[in-house]
């Protein structure tokens, strides 16, 4: 529901002042290709959380691939033990769990700045919190890889 604060204009019937505010000048309530242009420093803002989207949605689908990669593979003692090995998603899924994360860009694309920025700290969290989560879940299941 707050991603749809950063769309809507108008909020009991007063102005979203939320959209009036700015980051280097580009007001919060613009759209990429609704500005000056693309190559205009108006469009250097939205190439830069472009920018900023496409790298935390690679490190992402990086670290998504590491942990879903078979127990030995990252140096752990999964495969030394014998354990059988994860099996890799193939096919549509695989497909989609490396191309999905780069369609926040796109959306970024045609939303207001305010939610593109939403889009960049969420992916960003997102990725993050299952960073931590999966290396907790890692270490737990180490030792009794090891003990196998």
């Amino acid at each position: 529901m707050l991603y749809r604060l950063f769309l809507t204009p108008v909020i009991s019937g007063h102005p979203n002042a939320l959209l009036s505010d700015q980051l280097l000048g580009v007001p919060l309530g613009s759209r990429w290709l609704a500005g000056a242009g693309p190559f205009s420093a108006h469009g250097a803002v939205f190439l830069g959380l472009f920018a900023l989207i496409a790298l935390v949605s690679w490190a992402a689908v990086r670290l998504a691939r590491r942990f879903t990669a078979a127990p030995g593979a990252a140096g752990t003692a999964g495969a030394a033990a014998g354990a059988p090995a994860a099996p890799r998603p193939g096919g549509a899924v695989g497909w989609l769990t490396r191309v999905l994360p780069y369609l926040t860009i796109v959306i970024a694309a045609f939303v207001p700045l305010a939610a593109g920025l939403y889009l960049l700290t969420t992916t960003a969290w997102t990725a993050a919190e299952r960073t931590v989560l999966m290396r907790r879940i890692q270490a737990r299941q180490q030792p009794r890889l090891a003990a196998a």
